[in-house]
């Protein structure tokens, strides 16, 4: 049962129908033989038993219809008579022996082969018989026509009869036989294939419910309650509720079961990640707008921050070119008081601490510049030009 179980449905039914197939063939086949035995035994009453019967009876007959003409025979008194129940007498041997020839090819038995050999040894002896009868009745002696009537012949045709009766007897127990032989082939073809019949409706019945158990299981219940379920979850309702076998863990159905479980949690996650995502871009909406409204207030701003800047520059301007002024003058009186120590004096202080003071006051103005305005003093450092004016 397991191994069927792991069959495919196809080939479970496949199986199930050349079983079914098999076990019909078999009965048919059993019936055929029995009917074979049935008509085989019919055909022995028919063409053995039955025609030894009637030639027998036939044989007994002109037996009979013999003796009366014999007896007519030596009654009659001219040979008119004589020659019509000679004549009757001829014909009526004609009928026996043709009978008897036809009983010789219905002989199968040895019993009857046997019977029929003594049969025609005293056909044959009553023959003989019967040509002395006739030869004193046509003679004119009557009583000794009749003496031999009751007499000789009478025995060998009394045995005669007796050989046919048991021919007979014979042929009709034969005949009882094939009956019998008949009605027991009957009823045992009739209980065998009564059993069988029964064996296979126990057969078919157990294959069916196997059959559909099996198929009921694989799908976990009926195909049209499977189809219905797979139907809802198609059109998008995942809360069905799908009706489960206890312990039932292998079924379509129990498959269904986890792929609606399944898509309703992977559903209800996108549900929170679009949640969540609208949120975010709500926030980022949000966002966009204070940044948008940001950069309105700076773009309005702009204008007064450009004219400041102008002056900015333009004040500038006019600082670098008065230091400018005061740098060259600052140039000559140094090179005023190279001369002096050359020759021995010194510059004044008031002019040696103007100039420090200049000094200082140009570096830190040429650093700050640099600060502001990198792109014009790309070339001046900080603290370092005053050495290299000296």
């Amino acid at each position: 049962m397991k191994f069927f179980e792991k069959m495919t449905v196809f080939r479970r039914i496949m199986s199930a129908f050349a079983l079914v197939l098999g076990m019909t063939c078999a009965m048919g086949a059993f019936s055929l033989f029995e009917v074979s035995q049935v008509g085989e035994a019919t055909r022995d009453i028919k063409d053995k038993w039955i025609p030894s019967v009637r030639h027998s009876l036939v044989m007994k007959t002109q037996l009979n219809a013999y003796r009366t003409s014999e007896l007519q025979h030596v009654l009659s008194a001219t040979n008119e008579e004589f020659d019509k129940y000679e004549g009757m007498m001829g014909e009526q041997l004609d009928a026996l022996k043709t009978s008897e020839q036809v009983l010789a090819t219905l002989l199968t038995s040895q019993a009857e082969r046997d019977a029929y050999r003594q049969s025609t040894g005293l056909m044959e002896q009553y023959l003989s018989v019967n040509k002395q009868l006739v030869a004193l009745s046509r003679s004119g002696d009557r009583q000794g026509a009749l003496a031999m009537l009751r007499g000789e012949s009478f025995k060998v045709r009394h045995q005669l009869e007796k050989s046919i009766d048991q021919a007979v007897a014979h042929n009709i127990s034969g005949s009882d036989l094939s009956g019998k032989r008949v009605d027991a082939v009957y009823s045992s073809a009739r209980a065998l294939m009564a059993g069988a019949l029964l064996a296979m409706g126990i057969l078919i019945v157990a294959l069916a419910v196997s059959l559909t158990r099996s198929i009921v299981g694989q799908l976990g219940g009926e195909p049209a309650y499977a189809a219905r379920v797979a139907s809802e979850v198609a059109e998008g309702n995942l809360a069905v509720e799908v009706a489960l076998r206890p312990g039932d863990t292998s079924s379509m159905l129990y498959a269904m079961n986890r792929m609606r479980l399944t898509l309703a949690e992977i559903v209800q996650h996108i549900k929170t990640t679009s949640e969540s995502v609208a949120s975010a871009s709500g926030q980022i909406a949000q966002g966009n707008a204070d940044l948008s409204q940001r950069t309105e207030e700076q773009a309005s701003a702009l204008p007064g921050d450009s004219s400041q800047y102008r002056r900015t520059r333009r004040d500038g301007k006019t600082e670098r070119r008065q230091r400018r002024e005061r740098g060259q003058a600052c140039t000559q009186r140094s090179d005023f008081s190279r001369a002096g120590r050359r020759s021995g004096g010194r510059c004044r202080d008031d002019d040696g601490g103007h100039f420090k003071e200049f000094r200082t006051d140009r570096g830190h103005h040429q650093c700050h510049r640099r600060h502001r305005f990198p792109d014009e003093h790309s070339g001046v450092e900080c603290g370092s030009r005053s050495g290299a004016s000296r």
